[in-house]
């Protein structure tokens, strides 16, 4: 299993994890995909999966680095303290790993927010703080906030949507803070997976998107991946970067794993990246 370290912290936690949203009624899925390495699981207080994820975990909770998300209408000092206690006991657990904020809220003190949270890793409850949806300047801002170091962002990634290239990775890589990709794979396919997952259709630009597709079916048939697992590889080729793919099966989480099993080409990197060259 591929591994990468915590922003500054002496952590390693794998290349490719596990989000969580779809498992509202099946934690066995979760439990399958620790088994198979899957052993960063993310989740949110706003999923509604944080109960599955902790059955999952019960008696396998030291195998496991556990990530969480507090909603921004949490904010307040009370509210953080109140939701990081609802989140422990949902997940069963005494303490979370990686706990998050989910998105910026202008409406409620930046400053408010990181007091709580540094209460939260004094307190033992929390091992590391971390952000999501977070940019340059808000991410600056919340570091100057906490005297706990803020160890990851959780945003946007995958070959459409390369936004954080411009400014945020060089932020984070300059200051060690891991980018961990969601959506990582992208919305590149062309049906439903299967009942109850949400259709991958093409988003965006859709001349772009099926010539990524296109382009990963390619890579794929030459070098015997799927084009999902392209466009994984692709996703956490800097070191920087990690990533929490969904998956709805026990072979999904398999072929995500996988994806960390073989090297692109400079050409078949420049072939993608040419696709969405801004």
């Amino acid at each position: 299993m591929f591994t990468k370290q915590l922003g500054d912290t002496k952590i390693q936690i794998p290349t490719i994890g596990l989000g969580t949203s779809l498992f509202i009624e099946n934690p066995s899925i979760i439990t399958e995909g620790i088994k198979l390495g899957a052993t960063h699981i993310d989740t949110a207080e706003s999923y509604g999966t944080e109960p599955a994820v902790g059955k999952a975990i019960k008696n396998i909770r030291d195998q496991v680095f556990l990530s969480t998300k507090i909603s921004p209408k949490n904010f307040s000092k009370k509210n953080v303290l109140k939701a990081a206690n609802n989140s422990l006991e949902n997940l069963n657990v005494d303490h979370i790993d990686l706990y998050q904020l989910h998105a910026f809220n202008e409406e409620i003190p930046i400053e408010e927010t990181m007091n709580a949270m540094n209460d939260l890793v004094d307190q033992g409850k929390v091992k590391f703080i971390g952000v999501s949806n977070f940019n340059v300047k808000q991410l600056k801002r919340a570091q100057k906030a906490s005297k706990h170091k803020i160890v990851s962002n959780q945003v946007l990634y995958n070959l459409y949507d390369r936004e954080i290239e411009k400014d945020l990775i060089p932020f984070c890589e300059k200051n060690k803070i891991t980018i961990i990709a969601y959506t990582p794979v992208g919305k590149f396919g062309y049906t439903n997976e299967q009942k109850g997952e949400r259709k991958r259709a093409e988003i965006g630009d859709q001349d772009v998107n099926i010539k990524i597709r296109r382009t990963l079916d390619c890579i794929g048939n030459e070098i015997g991946k799927t084009w999902a697992q392209v466009a994984l590889n692709w996703c956490v080729i800097n070191p920087q970067v990690i990533a929490i793919p969904k998956a709805s099966t026990k072979q999904r989480i398999l072929e995500n794993l996988q994806s960390t099993s073989f090297t692109l080409s400079n050409s078949q990197i420049n072939l993608l990246e040419n696709l969405t060259l801004k």
